[in-house]
């Protein structure tokens, strides 16, 4: 009775770590998986905000130079 009591509360236990375990790993990985897709959402974002700003203006301001010296 006592081995069979013993048993049961290792294979509770072990079920709760596992239970834990399992719960920490989906966590992370969700966690780890929302962070790069926001990182990878900002970068998008960041290089089309630069390529919106960055590139049209640049060329009119040459464009502009341009004109101004001619």
């Amino acid at each position: 009775m006592y081995l069979f009591e013993r048993c049961i509360r290792l294979n509770f236990c072990a079920l709760q770590c596992a239970t834990i375990a399992y719960a920490i790993t989906t966590f992370s990985f969700l966690l780890s998986s929302s962070f790069s897709f926001s990182c990878f959402s900002f970068l998008l974002q960041f290089s089309l905000e630069n390529n919106n700003k960055y590139t049209p203006t640049h060329t009119h301001t040459h464009q502009k130079k341009k004109q101004k010296t001619v």
